[in-house]
């Protein structure tokens, strides 16, 4: 694991939340007639998820990368790294980030805009599940 880089990609999906919330409209009808708000909302979505997922990716085991990206967090979630339920939440942002990447006529805006007013902060708690995380190898190291 590279610590600098984990660190800067935690960082990352903080200014992405961040910019998520000062986006996102009061309502869903809203949200659905400014293209260009829920456009911006997407790209910083799917760069929230991405980022998530390339941290997971530096506690993979070598030689052992996982084929999905939900794949990913469940190996962090087996790792006793992140919490059963978080592990889910950003499973199914990996699906959202996935259909507006791959597929973006088929993006269902309101699944979009549910996971960006219910479960932002899953992007939140996963930064300081990692936090901990780390600061307990560095313990470990210490000793």
């Amino acid at each position: 694991m590279d610590k600098v880089t984990v660190r800067e990609k935690l960082d990352q999906i903080q200014m992405r939340v961040e910019r998520i919330q000062e986006l996102m409209p009061d309502d869903f009808p809203s949200l659905e007639e400014d293209r260009n708000t829920h456009e911006l909302i997407t790209f910083s979505f799917c760069l929230a998820v991405q980022e998530t997922v390339d941290v997971a990716l530096q506690f993979s085991e070598k030689g052992k990368r996982p084929k999905t990206m939900k794949e990913s967090l469940l190996n962090l979630r087996n790792n006793k790294i992140i919490p059963e339920e978080l592990a889910e939440v950003l499973g199914k942002a990996c699906g959202i980030r996935n259909v507006a990447v791959h597929a973006y006529s088929r993006l269902e805006l309101d699944k979009l805009y549910e996971a960006c007013t219910k479960h932002l902060d899953a992007f939140q708690s996963f930064v300081v599940h990692i936090q901990d995380h780390i600061k307990a190898l560095e313990c470990d190291a210490q000793q």
